[in-house]
Formats: structure tokens, C-alpha cells, sequence
């Protein structure tokens, strides 16, 4: 068994688009947030059979954003209609449980294999605030938006299927330095699945709980994760690992619907969504 704490400080970008039939042809709504960064305290559990036969991995972890700054764009006939810049600001929280088998041999340095099947949820809850009129009817502008305090969120499911490897550098082990080497993973998301929710609190012809649903499936590929680091053992209880990591989500050609204030409903299309987040980590794990 092993048991781990970590954190993970990361900057991450999120998008959506929707579209839907105009007077003028065609419109669309588009939502850009860009330099969230996130400190984000994560644990970790382990528990294999002791012949690695099989395994299984537990992944958890919850923390704040900050820093972020978007824009908010409509779109009427390919024209920029209007456009508003806010700050963005919210919560990210994640997990993940897969299921591992282990392969391992020595060919000049010892070495694993970890093939694993697994599910990873995200979430992004982010909240808008502070914002500014760029553009209002086509023309350049630059006007307050008093009172904006919206929301948007990002939920994103998927089954993960990757394979975990690492090489030891260390072939004789000494007293403070049982090990020490490298290990990469990367995983692929045959399955994903999106589901969005904003609420905007300056449309009063919106129902506002919710003012927008939005959902999206594919089953084919729709974001990958991966991480690369390097690890110390200076016993066989205890280890201290760092390096970097990152993960996209992406979906295309969703559902949209809009619910009004009159209770009634219109729906659009969702064009795409994305969430991209990279960063640096660092963990210790004891090891039982």
C-alpha cells in the first residue's frame, strides 16, 4: 500500500462556443478564459497485490483559481457584435481511480510497465466578476459592467486508458539511497463526456437556476493526460517524486439550450468545448 500528498500548481484555459440561426444568418456566443492559476493540494492511495499482479490507484484533489481574465463575444452574420472582458476566478476539483497490472524486467537498469484501465472526473467552477464593454453593437467601447457576478462551469468524465513506465537509475542500493529514477505516464480518453452550466446575472430575461445547459458526448477521442517526473527513495518506506504535468478535455458538435424567464426553452448548438491545464507537481508517498 502506499499512501501520498501532494500539490499541484498549475495555469489552465477553458473555451465553449455555441451557435445558432440569425436574421443576418448565423450567430454565436463564445466564452474565452485564459491564465488561471491554480494551487491545488491532491492525495493519493495505492494498493497492490504483492507481486503486482494487479492494482489499483486513487486519485483526489481540490483547490482555488485565480488570476484569470477572458472575454465574453456575440457574434451576428460573422460580425463581432459585442464583446465584454471580465475577471475569472473559481475552483478546481479532480479525481481518478484506475485499475493496473505490472510488467518488469532489468535490461541494463531495472524498469516497470503499468498498463491501466481506469475513470477521471474534472471540474471547474469559475466565477466572473469585474467586468468591462470592449465592443457594443460592432463599434470599440469602453464601459463598466456593473454588477457582474456569473457563473460558468466545466465538467468533464472520462474513461482513461494509458500505460504508467518508469527506469531505476540506482542497480545497488545504499544506506539513504535505496532508489532514485524516472517514471512518465500518459493516459487517452476513448470515452468523454461534457456537461456545462452558466448562469448570468445581469440577463433578466434568463431563467437563472440554470441559464444555460449545455451537453455534449463522443466516443471516440477527446483528450489525453500525462505527466513526467522524477523520483528519490532514500528508504524503502519513503519516497519524494516531482515533475511536471497536464491534461486537455475537448468536445465537439454538443447540445445547447438556452431556458428563458417565461419558462419556455430555445435550444443551439454547441460548437465546441476545451479545458487545457499544465503545470508543476510535487509529492511524497510512504509506503507500507
Amino acid at each position: 500500500m502506499e499512501l501520498g500528498l501532494g500539490t499541484y500548481f498549475s495555469r489552465g484555459e477553458n473555451s465553449w462556443q455555441i451557435s445558432f440561426p440569425t436574421t443576418a444568418g448565423r450567430g454565436r456566443s463564445a466564452l474565452e478564459f485564459k491564465d488561471l492559476d491554480g494551487i491545488t493540494p491532491f492525495a493519493s492511495l495505492t494498493i497492490r497485490h504483492p507481486q503486482s499482479l494487479v492494482g489499483l490507484n486513487l486519485l483526489a484533489g481540490s483547490g482555488n483559481l485565480s488570476g484569470g481574465g477572458g472575454t465574453d463575444a456575440d457574434y451576428d452574420g460573422g460580425r463581432l457584435f459585442l464583446q465584454s472582458r471580465l475577471e475569472v476566478s473559481g475552483d478546481l476539483t479532480f479525481w481518478s481511480a484506475d485499475l493496473e497490472t505490472t510488467f518488469s524486467g532489468f535490461w541494463g537498469r531495472p524498469w516497470y510497465l503499468k498498463p491501466f484501465l481506469g475513470w477521471q472526473q474534472q471540474q471547474e467552477k469559475l466565477r466572473l466578476t469585474n467586468g468591462q464593454w470592449s465592443v457594443i453593437r460592432g463599434l470599440p467601447a469602453r464601459q463598466p459592467l456593473y454588477g457582474l457576478d456569473s457563473r460558468y462551469d466545466f465538467n468533464w468524465e472520462a474513461v482513461r486508458l494509458g500505460i504508467q513506465g518508469g527506469v531505476d537509475f540506482i542497480t545497488r542500493p545504499e544506506p539513504g539511497l535505496r532508489q532514485m529514477g524516472l517514471k512518465a505516464s500518459w493516459a487517452f480518453f476513448p470515452y468523454l463526456r461534457y456537461r456545462g452550466e452558466g448562469r448570468w446575472n445581469l440577463r433578466q430575461d434568463l431563467n437563472q437556476a440554470p441559464s444555460f445547459v449545455h451537453e455534449a458526448e463522443t466516443t471516440g477521442w477527446g483528450g489525453w493526460d500525462g505527466l513526467l517526473g522524477l523520483y528519490y527513495r532514500p528508504w524503502d518506506w519513503l519516497e519524494f517524486e516531482g515533475g511536471a504535468r497536464a491534461g486537455y478535455f475537448k468536445v465537439i458538435d454538443g447540445d445547447d439550450t438556452v431556458y428563458l424567464s417565461d419558462n419556455t426553452a430555445l435550444g443551439a448548438d454547441l460548437d465546441r468545448a476545451e479545458s487545457w491545464r499544465y503545470g508543476l507537481y510535487l509529492k511524497i508517498t510512504g509506503r507500507f
